[in-house]
């Protein structure tokens, strides 16, 4: 969206926030920053949908809980 000729001639009140808006979305800092809360969400999300059934897993929580904990802090450190 913000690649399109339309975002440039964008002439409403926000112009400047606008175009902070363009450059951050263009830089490769931003997108870095996306991936790296998304590497470490997707192990927090992984355990709740395993949770998440109508069979009995309260058995196994600890388990995944520790394999997540462990999963987290390899993408952190």
């Amino acid at each position: 969206m913000v690649i399109s000729d339309y975002w440039s001639s964008y002439n409403e009140d926000n112009v400047n926030s606008a175009q902070f808006l363009k450059e951050i979305l263009l830089t490769g800092n931003w997108w870095m920053k996306v991936d790296y809360i998304l590497a470490f969400i997707v192990p927090i999300y992984d355990v709740l949908r395993k949770i998440d059934t109508n069979t009995a897993t309260l058995h196994l929580v600890y388990e995944i809980w520790e394999s997540m904990i462990e999963n987290v802090r390899k993408i952190i450190y």
